[in-house]
């Protein structure tokens, strides 16, 4: 085997590329984001330790549209000016009793989806909730994590991620009883792969518990991929679709014993963001040689740029390209001349599997012929069921990462 030196415990350079597969090893640790959102949870909830199973309850939003199978409660109201308001339920009314902890699903892709969920968060703790925890399957603004550079001059936009987590952390009046407090409506949260740990880390500087969790093991279990390699007899090779995306096309290269690569991509962020994306020469070679079947992992696809111009990359090498993907934005350029479905609709794509975890921004019916959707409404489910009963465990390493436990490969990142 070849070895690979890495940079750092996760990102390898496109140079350091070998068609052996690569070994993965990931130290679990406390000093991660993860890590350290998981101590703080634990100061944040060791009071309610002991809330009784009966005295929590789940609520699926309406809040993005997302998420299949949804209970109903509540929903959204959308406005001839795009505005959308969520409705609130009778909690006690519903469930007999007000609950002491409730967890409320959403996904908020919007500013507006942001204040909905944390308007409704303060509704009920009107109501007399103790303690609210959010499920984010969905997050706004979570690209606009930092500053943007173009040949080292700034780039005058707002980074606003670290204001949306301000805004899910903020502190509120709340009235209970004619009894006013001021607390946060949102006392934490869980959110779904996140697209960097920024979030999460914006988050600890708030002292808001925002637990990372990853769900490409949940994707690629209920993809039909494995199925797939144990029959197929075509060569296959995993590409990242960017150095991003280096460590799971990695994580899973490894699991499946098959090479690896990394895409380079270059944004013109002057120029609408439209990116570059290039693959070392010997990797291309490689693909061409073995008439390969390209397979990539992403956590969102948005404008669909980058895969659409990886796409055309390849189609001169590879045999056929699938997409893996958590959470499908699918919204249109900047100019809104051209869509994520333009660019998945590239002949060499032949399959694109997705979860449930955001709404579509335009129609799929094109690439239907394509598409398989993956819901994560019952791990979810069984995810919260599980912290219901065990709210906190400081004593146990696998807490949240036990799929015997859990019974869902959704899990805290600890990377």
């Amino acid at each position: 085997m070849v070895e690979t030196k890495a940079k750092d415990s996760l990102l390898y350079e496109e140079s350091e590329w070998s068609p052996e597969s690569p070994e993965w090893n990931i130290k679990e640790s406390l000093c991660s984001p993860g890590g350290q959102a998981k101590l703080l949870w634990e100061q944040c909830f060791k009071e309610c330790a002991e809330i009784p199973l009966g005295k929590s309850q789940i609520i699926f939003t309406g809040i993005g549209g997302a998420v299949a199978n949804a209970d109903g409660l509540g929903g959204v109201k959308r406005h001839g000016d795009h505005s959308e308001i969520p409705k609130y339920i009778d909690l006690e009314k519903t469930f007999k009793e007000v609950p002491e902890l409730l967890f409320l699903v959403a996904s908020s892709v919007t500013a507006d989806n942001v204040l909905g969920l944390k308007s409704l968060a303060r509704q009920y703790k009107n109501q007399g909730v103790r303690k609210i925890i959010t499920v984010l399957t969905g997050l706004a603004h979570e690209r606009q994590d930092k500053d943007f550079f173009d040949q080292g001059e700034k780039i005058l936009e707002t980074d606003m991620l670290n204001d949306v987590l301000g805004v899910l952390a903020q502190e509120d009046i709340i009235v209970r009883s004619d009894e006013k407090s001021w607390e946060r409506c949102i006392d934490g949260g869980l959110i779904i792969q996140p697209h960097s740990l920024e979030s999460v880390k914006f988050a600890l500087q708030r002292g808001f518990p925002l637990l990372p969790i990853d769900a490409f093991d949940f994707l690629v279990a209920n993809s039909g991929i494995t199925g797939y390699l144990q029959d197929t007899r075509d060569k296959v090779i995993i590409i990242g679709p960017d150095k991003g995306r280096g460590s799971v096309a990695k994580r899973f290269a490894a699991l499946f014993k098959l090479p690896f690569a990394s895409a380079k991509k270059v944004r013109a962020r002057r120029e609408g963001g439209y990116p570059t994306v290039t693959l070392p020469t010997k990797v291309l070679d490689y693909i061409r040689d073995n008439n390969c079947t390209v397979i990539t992992f992403d956590d969102e696809v948005r404008e669909g740029a980058t895969i659409g111009e990886l796409a055309k990359l390849l189609q001169v090498v590879a045999k056929a390209f699938k997409v893996y993907v958590i959470k499908p934005i699918f919204a249109s350029n900047s100019e809104g001349t051209k869509t994520a479905i333009d660019h998945l609709l590239h002949s060499l794509i032949d399959e694109i599997v997705i979860t449930d975890a955001v709404q579509p921004l335009n129609d799929v019916i094109p690439i239907s012929h394509k598409l398989k959707v993956v819901s994560l409404w019952q791990d979810i489910m069984n995810l919260l069921g599980y912290l219901q009963r065990n709210l906190v465990r400081p004593n146990d390493p696998n807490w949240l990462r036990d799929p015997a436990q859990t019974q869902t490969l959704l899990k805290l990142d600890l990377q």
